[in-house]
């Protein structure tokens, strides 16, 4: 017999044919279930949506409160992540507060662009403004700072408070005289310990016995008011400064002063030593002693630099000889020293043993350094280049910066340019403005780096739109890269002669004209540059005799060329002339000097800094900014498309030109770079 199971059951009951009639009765029944379920699930879920939502409201203000009470604790990883995820979630101003500071705290490189946003939004208190220009003074790009200061109302900016958040950053630039007059024009005697500070930092960036003596009241003042924040800060800031902390009125005594500041670092106490150094010589040796038992395990890096600074660099490297080994700090502080005794041997032997966590960057400069003392040129150029190779890989903060004004110091200059190309094309920390960068200009041009050049005024329009100078700049040497079309160039250089005539800005446009075959508009331009020092008279001399050429007048434009000593030109603007004269090949003009065959780029040849700033530059977005609805300052949002160009035909242009390059060369082109960027100054 088979055996009873629910399987043939359901096979049973499935072969049960009703009639017509139940059929149309059991689909009905089925259907009006479904519907009553369906109607069921629909008043279940509005019922529970409004709950939902209450608490989903509810998490977020609990979030948002654990942020500000991990931000009064002083956890800023806690509150950083807490106010991040309140603004996943919605676009809350004091949720962003706590963000942008804690991201200040833990030395972010995006704090200036999180502090940027802030800035400028409608809901921004004082406080904010004030707050936000502080980090943008020390972190920002200085363009993006003094812009962020312009762009405050006038009873702001004539508060010291804000301008004492400038100090730092225009003592940087070297404008001593204009940081001071200006806090001095506003301060009052009874600003806050901030001003205070700005003016002891003015006073001691150009030192004189009465300056000093100003500082050092202004300390005290500090001290009584109970400023330690501010008080610590001066302290190494007079540190610096001959005489800044010799013993005597009205200093008190600092060893006993630091004892109740927890803030103090090694730093701190060291220079708490120097008041007795200068007053018991005699007792020096057993000071140096004292602070090297205390400091030499905790601080061995601080200790070393300290005692450099005191001629003890002998001391320093007998202290530190065996920490070194294993020590990054102490190895670093002993090489120093090393250098400062010019021992070679023992460099060379402690650099062939380097501890693992070692500052690659800082040996890679001594190794520069000491093959410079053995007159090794190429040994020199070698550690600089592996130095910008590590530079330009740390996250943490622009080191090519740094980098670039340590070979400034040692007078690598080509070390130095190729430390400022990285540096700005990498687009962030606290770069100097275009008008600061000169003289790095200047000798991109002698080598005729013209691809490096555009790639760094194109950067520096991130943060300059508005820069008439770098606006000329940035479209000549596009127009030379053919990234943008001279038809194009044209149109920005009209407007922006419409606003500021200048003979270096008709020069380009006389180019641009040449360039888009409209040689009679060129020589209408020659009475505006004529004689003028800001255009060279070789270029002057070849753009008349190109325009010439090309205007049916061959004889005088020939006459012309046949002057020009196309040496003093760069590269590209030599081919670029040949690309327009090599249509009067078999006349007499002699384009020999003219000639000059493109250099294939070797992959494997390339600095890995290179590879680094391609890598970069492809992926500018690393950390995206939480949503705050407010306007934006040039330097805190991405590039804008470039003036009076529009999208569409720049790509059919660039297809053209690359179409064209192919045919001529039978090899793929090259990808082209993007576009220039900036607006035109406003009316």
């Amino acid at each position: 017999m088979a055996r009873w199971t629910s399987q043939t059951t359901h096979a049973d009951v499935s072969t049960f044919n009703a009639s017509a009639k139940e059929q149309l009765k059991i689909k009905a029944r089925q259907k009006l279930l479904a519907v009553l379920s369906i109607a069921a699930l629909l008043v279940v879920g509005s019922g529970v949506r409004p709950a939902y939502r209450e608490f989903r409201q509810y998490r977020i203000n609990q979030n948002l409160q654990a942020a500000q009470t991990a931000q009064r604790q002083g956890d800023w990883r806690a509150a950083r992540d807490a106010a991040r995820s309140v603004l996943l979630a919605r676009a809350d101003i004091d949720a962003y507060r706590v963000w942008a500071r804690a991201l200040g705290k833990l030395g972010s490189p995006i704090t200036y662009m999180a502090v940027a946003e802030l800035f400028t939004d409608s809901r921004a208190t004082r406080e904010d403004l004030l707050e936000a220009l502080e980090v943008m003074a020390l972190q920002a790009p200085q363009a993006v700072a003094l812009s962020a200061y312009a762009s405050l109302p006038k009873d702001f900016r004539d508060q010291a408070a804000f301008r004492a958040a400038l100090v730092p950053l225009l003592i940087q630039r070297g404008q001593l005289g204009l940081a001071e007059n200006c806090l001095r024009e506003v301060a009052q005697p009874d600003d806050g310990p901030k001003v205070r500070l700005a003016l002891l930092r003015v006073l001691c960036s150009r030192p004189n016995k009465g300056r000093v003596a100003e500082a050092r009241r202004i300390f005290a003042e500090l001290l009584t008011a109970r400023a330690d924040t501010e008080a610590l800060a001066a302290l190494l800031v007079l540190g610096e400064v001959p005489g800044g902390l010799a013993a005597g009125e009205p200093l008190p005594d600092l060893p006993a002063w630091l004892k109740n500041q927890p803030q103090a670092t090694a730093q701190h106490h060291l220079l708490a030593l120097q008041p007795a150094l200068s007053e018991r010589p005699e007792s020096t040796s057993r000071i140096y002693a004292m602070a090297g038992k205390r400091f030499l395990t905790t601080d061995p890096g601080v200790l070393g630099a300290w005692l450099l600074r005191h001629d003890q660099a002998e001391m320093a490297s007998d202290l530190l000889a065996e920490l070194a080994t294993t020590n990054s700090d102490a190895f670093i502080a002993r090489l120093n020293a090393l250098l400062h005794l010019k021992k070679t041997a023992d460099i060379t032997a402690a650099l062939a043993t380097p501890p693992a966590s070692a500052d690659l960057v800082e040996i890679e400069i001594v190794q520069a350094n000491l093959a410079a003392a053995k007159g090794d040129a190429i040994g020199t150029s070698a550690a600089w280049t592996r130095a910008l190779n590590y530079a330009a890989y740390d996250t943490t903060r622009n080191r090519c910066i740094e980098l670039a004004r340590s070979a400034q110091s040692f007078g690598a200059t080509d070390a130095a340019d190729d430390a400022w190309v990285a540096a700005v094309r990498l687009g962030w920390g606290q770069l100097p403005p275009f008008t600061d960068l000169q003289p790095v200009f200047a000798s991109l041009i002698a080598k005729g780096r013209s691809e490096d050049l555009m790639a760094m005024f194109r950067t520096l329009l991130r943060f300059e739109p508005r820069n008439p100078e770098l606006l000329n700049n940035a479209y000549y040497f596009a127009m030379l890269q053919h990234v943008l079309p001279a038809s194009q160039v044209v149109t920005v250089l009209t407007k922006l002669i419409e606003r500021e005539d200048k003979p270096a800005y008709n020069s380009t446009l006389m180019m641009a004209y040449i360039l888009d075959e409209r040689p009679a508009d060129a020589l209408a331009l020659l009475p505006k540059v004529r004689g003028s020092k800001d255009v060279a008279p070789m270029m002057i001399t070849a753009l008349e005799g190109t325009a010439r050429m090309l205007n049916g007048d061959t004889e005088a434009g020939s006459a012309l060329l046949q002057d020009v000593n196309w040496r003093d030109f760069m590269g590209q603007e030599r081919m670029l002339f040949r690309s327009v004269l090599v249509k009067f090949e078999n006349s007499k003009l002699e384009l020999l000097e003219l000639t000059s065959p493109p250099v294939a780029a070797d992959p494997d040849a390339m600095p890995i800094w290179r590879k680094a700033l391609e890598h970069f530059e492809k992926d500018r977005a690393g950390d995206v900014l939480p949503a705050l609805l407010a306007p934006k300052i040039p330097g805190a949002n991405p590039p804008a498309p470039p003036v009076g160009v529009d999208p569409e035909q720049l790509r059919a242009w660039r297809k053209a030109k690359a179409e064209t390059r192919h045919e001529r060369s039978g090899a793929a082109p090259p990808p082209l770079p993007p576009p220039a960027t900036g607006s035109l100054p406003a009316n």
